[in-house]
């Protein structure tokens, strides 16, 4: 099974959202990447960021519709 991580951001105190598009205190509104996508992240975020990968599995519905939105960029 791939392992997915939500990102927390410690400096707005919220999860990043899906396409890096603001944060969410929800962590089911949370945008989840894959551990390439996710360290990616954190290698080009500054440390004033304070950016931490926090293990989180999707449940099938929302890896369903993550397919269908990449599918369509």
């Amino acid at each position: 099974m791939q392992a997915y991580f939500v990102i927390w951001s410690g400096e707005h105190c919220q999860y990043w959202m899906e396409d890096s598009y603001g944060y969410t205190s929800n962590i089911n509104h949370a945008g989840f990447f894959s551990t390439d996508e996710a360290q990616q992240i954190l290698s080009s975020a500054g440390a004033d960021k304070q950016l931490e990968l926090i293990e989180y599995q999707p449940n099938s519905l929302r890896l369903k519709l993550r397919d269908i939105r990449r599918s369509h960029v």
